[in-house]
């Protein structure tokens, strides 16, 4: 419903999202984070839930909007700091930043007792938007010492281009048994 317009479909978000107050930067920068959380081979497995990809990103945004807050007082532009380290191929802490927004919300399943409780847990966080509204305002509302971003390990390129056939389906059936 992003690319239609209101006038074909009354669902329509084309110029709710696209109008005279959307800056062409910001629809850039969320193009780089998007690409890094759908491109990139680098976060470990298990940290990325791309099933629900939307949700990690605005995670994403609130995470790094206060880890600017901290190590720059507030006085750095969300959008610009992201196209520059994207354009820079300096894009490691905004991938560590999508990795800490993916365990935060992995997090939130896990903390539940069950298999299947966890289950719908998640299916709860991505179909239904109160649900997903708590878990933000937590985000939101929880400090954050830029140091635990800054220390997450990412994965080595060479590391995941060594994955054999077997490692890369048993990842990927991991992703999968969310929905079963």
């Amino acid at each position: 419903m992003i690319f239609t317009s209101h006038k074909e479909n009354e669902k329509g978000l084309y110029e709710r999202i696209f109008n005279e107050q959307t800056e062409s930067v910001a629809v850039f920068a969320s193009f780089c984070m998007f690409d890094l959380l759908t491109d990139d081979k680098r976060y470990e497995p298990p940290d990325v839930f791309f099933s629900n990809g939307f949700h990690i990103l605005a995670i994403s945004k609130a995470v790094l909007t206060k880890y600017l807050k901290a190590k720059f007082d507030g006085k750095a532009n969300l959008a610009e700091y992201i196209t520059r380290r994207y354009s820079e191929e300096d894009a490691d802490l905004l991938r560590k930043i999508i990795s800490y927004s993916s365990a935060l919300m992995r997090d939130e399943i896990e903390r539940n007792e069950g298999r299947e409780i966890q289950r719908q847990t998640f299916i709860n966080l991505i179909t239904k938007k109160s649900y997903f509204d708590v878990l933000l305002e937590q985000v939101e509302l929880q400090p954050l010492d830029p140091t635990a971003v800054e220390s997450i390990e990412l994965a080595e390129q060479s590391d995941i281009d060594e994955l054999d056939e077997q490692e890369v389906d048993e990842i990927e059936e991991n992703q999968d048994e969310w929905f079963r």
